[in-house]
């Protein structure tokens, strides 16, 4: 994972310096909708993020380096079984959350001086983490203490972008944005076969030039 982020942030660094206009900072955060698996019940989307930046080489074309996270709740897998059910109580839901880093390299549309139209696409390096929430209160403490259970992946995933912009200033933009993660990952033993991680998103965008 190291070794993948600081090839990444070369990579940016050396995009950056050839770029012909300046570079750029960005923030979007909107609702990630997960993707169906057959092994998870009943998934609901929490929330999603991308923080980054960038550079353009021409007016049709740039490129992006950004952090991404998605995060999502569902059933509890039946596989996990408290050891001792009389002093550990397991939540009925469950987190999913896939962290990473990835390069997006986008075709752009301008359609007037202040609106352009893009889409686009890159790999990217993601950890995904499960977390069963347990507890257990041990007597004569009168409070609980946590005991989660996480499992966890590290691999490959691709993204998709497309989206609109509209220019208020020089420096500033907003914006609407979609993507989409194809993330896979393996949480065995309880979880025999891969699961998609991965899903939709729908996302305000928000852009700086410096």
């Amino acid at each position: 994972m190291k070794n993948t982020l600081a090839a990444t942030l070369l990579l940016a660094l050396s995009l950056l310096a050839h770029a012909e206009e300046k570079g750029q900072f960005y923030i979007t955060a909107g609702r990630f909708s997960p993707a169906h698996n057959d092994q998870f019940a009943n998934p609901s989307g929490q929330y999603g993020l991308a923080l980054g930046g960038g550079g353009r080489f021409s007016p049709h074309f740039s490129w992006d380096i950004d952090l991404l996270l998605a995060d999502q709740r569902l059933d509890t897998p039946k596989a996990f079984v408290p050891p001792n059910q009389f002093f550990v109580s397991q939540s009925g839901r469950a987190d999913l959350e896939a962290l990473g880093i990835g390069g997006i390299f986008k075709g752009i549309l301008p359609v007037s001086t202040w609106l352009e139209l893009y889409a686009g696409g890159g790999p990217g390096w993601y950890k995904s983490t499960l977390t069963v929430h347990r507890t257990r209160v041990l007597f004569p403490i009168p409070f609980p203490v946590s005991e989660d259970v996480k499992r966890t992946d590290k691999g490959m995933g691709f993204q998709w972008v497309a989206g609109a912009n509209a220019k208020l200033g020089e420096r500033w933009a907003l914006g609407f944005q979609w993507r989409r993660l194809d993330l896979k990952a393996q949480f065995g033993p309880e979880i025999k076969s891969e699961v998609n991680v991965g899903g939709n998103f729908g996302l305000l965008y928000s852009r700086w030039v410096f």
